[in-house]
């Protein structure tokens, strides 16, 4: 472990340049994409084997590098983890993987792979992710087609094999960088060793043996002069050199020569031992090889570091030339004895001991046993033949037998491997006969043995086929043309006896004699003949047809002596060869009219013959196709697959694959193509487009592979109940659920352990009174359990189906079973909150509605049928919600939708449709329904009929408005009838006051003049006119103040009141106006009569003056507590639609009285039928 993590440098580590390589190797080995970058993500090679998809998604350096370091989190997971991590891209969603490189404990670089697809990649996040970059479908699609294709184990595989390589270069680098470090403190000892030598240099040239020695480099940095007399050399003439810098060749014991660089590397190694007496031989400079005994020791510092390593040597020429026949001899015996497989050994009884050669353990499979006593030579014998050898034994020492010879089978130790030995020995005894020593030889005759068998198995092999064979084997001498030989095959030919044969003339078997003689000639000409077809008469048989084969063979003078060969019956194969060109017509048509296509292509792949349904196929006419080269038909992914069955085709004869092959349009189909080899140049190809199960296949693999992710995320597992075995079989996840593991025992019976006991008696009395019984095919239940594992009680769901026999015995259950524990308690939570939720979505005056997030309603409260008009809500629900909405409103809700997403908008108005097409106003007020994770699921909506209060507000401010001009219209009445009760007071009232002050002036005068003389008489007239006149002046009073005041209101009431006005109406205007009542008094308060009082008098003076009616009804009808007045008449009538009509000063004033008395008034009138006013107030009873 290296402490100092900043010491360590990527580029004193690693050669880059050999790195690149093997990074490069890798990635051509594997196939897949390969990159080291520092820790930080930082690349420090270049990428191998990068595909083009990634290549295209970071087309940028910055994209690229972030896109490393995002990544180097893989391997981070795996140094952290101590395992392989494998995840997909977050770009591409290629999956990747990678290796940290640890020197020493020091995390120093990553080496990431990957850019693989596998089954669970989606293209569509790809392309999708893409566009949002800027990059088309077409260029990701074609990038996406190159990808190669990898399964995650596979990929898992490859990083194991990569951490075993990272593992060895992280040694190399951690050896080198040590060494380095090594080196430099050697360095500093130089000096040390140096000095150290110095001291010694004297001592050394005073002693009668060499001494060489040598530093670490291998350099003489001293010899003395022991050494210089010994090999003949000058004094210091190598001192400083290298010791392989000089001429000299080392021998080892056996006189075989020796690399001096390999072996004086293994003797300064300073791990090594010293060295003691060894021997070698020297030439120095091609002379005479001079022995030496050798000895060596290593000196080192304080520092335990090696400075050099002292040689010591000793002539011992003489002694080994002694030695050396002795030597010689031995090797030869054990040379011997090796190359024949025989081993030696010696036996001595009485001592029970045993001796071996070499040769013999090895023969024995023995390594470093040895056999000591007579008890372990036996042990080895094979048990077959243990007595025989011991009865073998005893036979020699009793019956006083000097030599034995045996053979039998011994077990050799190292591998337990039957091998036979053939034993030869010979018994020295002594004078009384007594066994002193037994010497003998063992050989291993395995292989001979082997060789015996295969020879005799051959012989029968032989002799059977000769007895057996079809073809009859002949022999006819040369000289008499006599048959010598002819095998029992004949049987097969004619009835005549094979020995009937043997020493006749050929033409006693068959009569040919208008072939022999070119039969004849031709052996002898061309020595030997092959498929000689000819037709044989055979005798009793007739002509047949056959095929001779004949071998002339010679003696050793070159004459010839025999004709041999076979005779074969060729009938059958005739009659097969006219099959076969009868076949070959039928493939022909075959071939033609085939559904499948047809191809035939040379070695050079070369189109030579197609049939129609290439054309079909592949979309090239015969013509195009014969042009082809066939490769050129497979589409790129599946080039190198191609390549593959074609070699294939070529080793075997024939080949199967699936294959993708481009047509002329350019489209891929998935064909499997059948390639058989015809001939050595010539291959035929059957091609079935199989496009459209490759889109089924695909689909249900898809299917397949949701259908096991669903189990998986919904903790669905899966048990079989073997009833016959009385066990069962379960998934993994099953046994999650139930809390088992791998060691627990799958008996029926310890069912009984998992069920909760108080639902074991239900559970019981269902199965065995109800399910098997009927026979049921299928169950559903729920249930309690105890979860092994934990001792927790758990809710399960079952959903099974059984199996029984003819017998109506069950004979498996296979079920599935999900934890539902959670579920039942969120399910009890679920009903509460959905009925509180029913009710309020059933209590509340607004409508309610639930939608997803393209605009279909999901639910919907049930008060939308009054809203709607509706009485299905089916006809709502399931719906865009934009089908309920005004079209001129669709682009404005489209924006506020989106709108929501980003803030709350609150309340907002829009125009929507009702079921009959009547267009409402509404008012919508929504939020977003988001799920755990925050994503949004859908939208709520409260929906609002504001139709009423928007008619209300339209109403009250057109009433605000009619106020407004009601006032100024109440101000310009109030100054018109100040206007006219000025002119009547001046016009009428007035002008009488001013008579009658004439009058009164006049008579003033008249009186206060003597003289005027005026009787009794004239001053009455007078009188009586100035009377009339004050009357008259009292009547127009009355009037005007009964104009603005009746007086009869205030004493009669309003029924007397409203008669006495109608008939002055009447009087006045000669109209004839009919007054009904079902009461003659009634009691109104001040407030309702003078309101009811002043609406006759308007209505009344607006049918004077715009209805040209001749013709009134004024009704009063008083109920218990409500009082009906209606006024009708025949006029011309108004349109009702007509703004000014409806909206006049009249209208609003007995709209506005009635208002101020809690009442209710309609006004109707059509243009030409009249006007009718019908007012409702209520009364007290």
């Amino acid at each position: 472990m290296l402490s100092d993590e900043n010491a360590l440098k990527f580029s004193e580590l690693f050669d880059l340049a050999e790195l690149q390589k093997i990074q490069d190797s890798f990635s051509e080995l594997t196939g897949i994409a390969s990159i080291i970058t520092l820790p930080d993500g930082q690349p420090v090679t270049q990428p191998s084997n990068f595909n083009s998809l990634c290549k295209i998604i970071c087309k940028s350096d910055k994209r690229h590098i972030n896109c490393l370091k995002s990544e180097t989190q893989l391997t981070q997971m795996s140094f952290n983890s101590g395992y392989v991590h494998i995840q997909p891209c977050l770009r591409t969603g290629l999956w990747n993987t990678g290796v940290c490189i640890v020197v020493g404990g020091v995390h120093v670089a990553n080496w990431m792979i990957g850019q693989v697809k596998n089954d669970e990649l989606d293209i569509n996040e790809i392309i999708e992710y893409g566009e949002t970059i800027g990059i088309s479908t077409k260029e990701i699609t074609e990038a996406y087609e190159q990808v190669p294709f990898m399964t995650g184990e596979k990929l898992k595989s490859i990083s194991t094999f990569l951490n075993s390589i990272v593992t060895e270069l992280a040694q190399k680098a951690l050896y080198k960088y040590r060494h380095k470090q090594i080196t430099s403190e050697n360095n500093a000892l130089k000096k040390e060793i140096k000095h150290i030598k110095s001291n010694y240099e004297i001592r050394l040239n005073h002693i009668n043996q060499g001494v060489v020695a040598i530093d670490p480099d291998s350099r003489i940095i001293y010899h003395n002069s022991a050494s210089y007399s010994i090999f003949n050399l000058q004094p210091d003439t190598y001192k400083g050199f290298s010791i392989y810098d000089f001429a000299i060749e080392i021998y080892n014991i056996r006189g075989e020569k020796i690399d001096i660089r390999d072996h004086f590397a293994n003797l300064i190694a300073d791990n090594l031992n010293p060295i003691e007496n060894v021997l070698l031989g020297i030439s120095v400079n091609k002379g005479k090889i001079i022995w030496i005994k050798l000895n060596s020791n290593h000196i080192y510092s304080a520092e335990n570091k090696l400075l050099e390593v002292i040689f010591s040597f000793e002539d011992v020429t003489i002694e080994k030339n002694n030695n050396d026949g002795y030597i010689e001899t031995i090797q030869f015996l054990r040379k011997t004895q090796q190359i024949a497989s025989i081993a030696t050994y010696t036996t001595r009884p009485q001592e029970d001991k045993w001796y071996g050669s070499k040769s013999l353990y090895e023969i024995l499979g023995l390594n470093n046993q040895r056999i000591r006593s007579h008890k372990e030579w036996v042990d080895l014998i094979h048990p077959d033949f243990k007595g025989e050898i011991i009865n073998c034994v005893d036979d020699i020492v009793s019956n006083n037998k000097t030599s034995y010879s045996r053979s039998y089978k011994i077990i050799k130790q190292h591998n337990n491997e039957e091998r036979w030995v053939h034993d030869n020995g010979v018994v020295i005894r002594n004078n009384e006969d007594n066994t002193l020593t037994v010497v003998g030889t063992l050989q291993d005759i395995t292989d001979l043995k082997k060789e015996e068998e295969q020879a005799q198995l051959n012989e029968e092999k032989y002799k059977m086929i000769f007895e057996n064979a079809l073809d009859v084997y002949y022999k006819i001498d040369t000289t008499d043309y006599k048959v010598c030989e002819i095998s029992p095959a004949l049987k097969h030919y004619t009835k005549i006896k094979r020995e009937d044969i043997i020493g006749q003339k050929y033409n006693k078997f068959c009569i040919f004699e208008e072939k022999w003689q070119e039969f004849k000639e031709k052996i002898h000409a061309e020595k030997r003949i092959h498929d000689y077809c000819t037709n044989l008469y055979v005798s009793g048989e007739g002509l047949i047809p056959v095929s001779i084969s004949a071998n002339l063979t010679y003696d050793n003078y070159g004459n010839p002596t025999h004709i041999e060969g076979f005779i074969r019956d060729i009938s059958q194969r005739k009659h097969m060869e006219d099959m076969l060109r009868l076949s070959e017509s039928r493939l022909r048509s075959y071939i033609e009219f085939s559904p499948y296509a047809v191809v035939v292509w040379t070695t050079s792949k070369q189109l030579t013959e197609v049939n129609h349904a290439a054309s079909r196929i592949t979309g090239y006419n015969s013509e195009e196709l014969l042009s082809m080269d066939i490769s050129l038909l497979v589409a790129d992914v599946d080039r190198t697959k191609f390549t593959r069955h074609i070699q294939k085709a070529i080793d075997y004869g024939l080949a199967a694959d699936e294959l993708q092959i481009q047509t002329k349009s350019g489209k891929i189909k998935h064909v499997i193509a059948d390639t058989v080899r015809m001939s050595e140049n010539e291959y035929i190809g059957f091609l079935s487009d199989i496009s459209y199960r490759k889109r089924i296949e695909n689909s249900l693999k898809q299917k397949q592979y949701q259908l096991e992710e669903g189990e998986k995320i919904a903790g669905i597992g899966y048990a079989l109940i073997n009833f016959n075995k009385g066990s069962w079989e379960s998934s993994s996840m099953m046994d999650q659920i139930i809390g088992i593991d791998e060691k627990y025992e799958k008996k029926i019976e310890n069912w009984i352990n998992i069920i909760h006991p108080d639902m074991l008696e239900k559970l019981k009395n269902d199965f065995l009174n109800e399910f098997i019984p009927k026979r049921l095919p299928t169950m559903e239940a729920e249930f309690k359990i105890i979860r092994q594992n934990d001792h927790q009680e758990r809710w399960l769901n079952v959903v099974g189906k059984s199996e029984f026999d003819t017998n109506g015995r069950i004979i498996s259950l296979g079920f599935t079973l999900q934890d539902i524990t959670e579920k039942k308690k969120w399910v009890d939570i679920l009903y509460g909150n959905e009925a509180l939720y029913r009710s309020i979505i059933n209590a509340s005056p607004d409508v309610i509605v639930v939608i997803g997030l393209d605009g279909t309603v999901k639910t919907i409260s049930p008060i939308v049928k009054q809203m709607y008009i509706t009485e299905d809500i089916n006809s709502i629900v399931g719906h865009s919600i934009f089908e309920f909405i005004h079209p001129d409103e669709h682009e404005r809700v489209k924006n506020n939708l989106k709108l929501m997403f980003e803030e709350y908008i609150g309340s907002i108005e829009y125009q929507m449709i009702r079921s009959n097409g009547e267009v409402f106003t509404s008012e919508i007020n929504g939020d977003i329904i988001k799920d755990n994770n925050d994503n949004p699921t859908g939208m709520v909506f409260i929906i609002r009929d504001i139709t009423q209060r928007k008619q209300a507000e339209d109403n009250l401010s057109k009433s605000k408005q009619q106020l407004r001009e009601f006032a100024g219209h109440l101000q310009s009445i109030r100054e018109e009838e100040k206007i006219a009760l000025a002119r009547e007071i001046h016009d009428d009232l007035g002008q009488i006051l001013v008579a009658m002050k004439i009058d009164m002036g006049i008579l003033k005068k008249k009186l206060t003049n003597p003289l005027n003389g005026l009787s009794a008489e004239s001053i009455d007239k007078e009188m009586t006119k100035m009377l009339d006149l004050t009357n008259k002046t009292i009547g127009i009073a009355r009037r005007i103040m009964s104009d603005l005041r009746s007086e009869t209101l205030n004493h009669l009431g309003f029924i007397e009141a409203a008669t006495i006005y109608i008939n002055n109406f009447r009087e006045r205007f000669k109209i004839n106006c009919k007054f009904e009542k079902n009461v003659d008094k009634i009691e109104l308060s001040q407030e309702q009569t003078v309101a009811l009082y002043r609406i006759l008098q308007e209505s009344l003076s607006n049918i004077v003056k715009h209805a040209n009616a001749t013709n009134i009804k004024v009704a009063v009808c008083s109920t218990n507590k409500t009082l009906t007045f209606q006024i009708e008449d025949n006029g011309c009538g108004f349109d009702m639609n007509s703004p000014g009509k409806i909206n006049s000063y009249g209208l609003i004033g007995m709209k506005e009285r009635v208002t101020l008395l809690d009442g209710n008034i309609n006004i109707e009138s059509h243009v030409g039928a009249g006007t009718s006013i019908r007012i409702e107030i209520p009364i007290l009873p």
